[in-house]
């Protein structure tokens, strides 16, 4: 899943998925159960899922999450 970061005067200001090299649709986002990117047309929109659900890509959908298969297992800073 192609990723893309931008610095800023050496800080990180935005972390998340290049769109252009993906094809229309639904995406987890790597470093957060809670949201998941809809790529439409070359462009990223991240999303939340509700509540306290996260992000199944099996399902496609957001899900309780025991039901979820998230492999985010830890905060990534």
């Amino acid at each position: 899943m192609p990723l893309y970061t931008i610095f800023v005067f050496g800080g990180i200001i935005e972390t998340g998925l290049a769109c252009k090299e993906l094809a229309n649709g639904l995406y987890a986002n790597p470093y957060d159960c809670k949201t998941f990117y809809q790529c439409s047309n070359g462009v990223a929109y991240l999303f939340d899922c509700p509540d306290d659900l996260q992000w199944s890509s099996n399902l496609q959908r957001c899900e309780w999450p025991i039901n979820s298969d998230c492999g985010v297992t830890e905060c990534i800073l």
